[in-house]
């Protein structure tokens, strides 16, 4: 049986809380492109208040929209859409603090084993994959970075390699 999501709003802010996680929305577009790359980028937000984490948030997404040319020669625009989450963190930031959670309910134990991924399925340890969608990767950031990090003789081969750039 596939899992139901739950969602609990938590609107309780304890005393003191400076830290927040926010869910910016980027809308990634390539010209001529049919399809739009949708990121959803879980960002640390320091502030003082909800109302506060709120106005950042929005303003670190306001300043995430950017307008460059990919390897193609092709404008690419990401434009921010929204937040789809924002929430406070609990718990001091150190090792082994709760972040972040999400419920689930599942009718047995083994299908909340099923929720769960071997070590090589986690993206710490997959290896780098492509995009599926249009080339969005910046033409200056592939180019910066065959300067640094390939010999002189080989840069001219490694052109339009199309590898995503974060």
């Amino acid at each position: 049986m596939v899992a139901r999501r739950y969602f609990e709003p938590m609107s309780y802010v304890p005393k003191g809380a400076q830290w927040f996680l926010a869910d910016l929305v980027i809308a990634i577009s390539v010209q001529g492109a049919k399809k739009i790359i949708v990121h959803v980028n879980t960002t640390l937000v320091r502030a003082d208040s909800a109302a506060e984490a709120f106005a950042r948030a929005v303003r670190l997404g306001r300043e995430s929209q950017a307008e460059y040319t990919n390897s193609a020669g092709r404008t690419v625009k990401l434009r921010f859409m929204g937040l789809r989450e924002l929430d406070v963190i609990h718990e001091y930031l150190k090792h082994g603090a709760e972040l972040a959670y999400r419920e689930r309910v599942v009718d047995s134990v083994s299908a909340a084993r099923a929720l769960t991924n071997k070590k090589n399925a986690l993206a710490l340890f997959r290896p780098p994959a492509r995009s599926r969608g249009p080339d969005y990767a910046s033409a200056d950031v592939l180019e910066e970075l065959k300067a640094h990090f390939l010999p002189s003789r080989h840069r001219r081969s490694a052109r339009g390699t199309g590898r995503r750039s974060r």
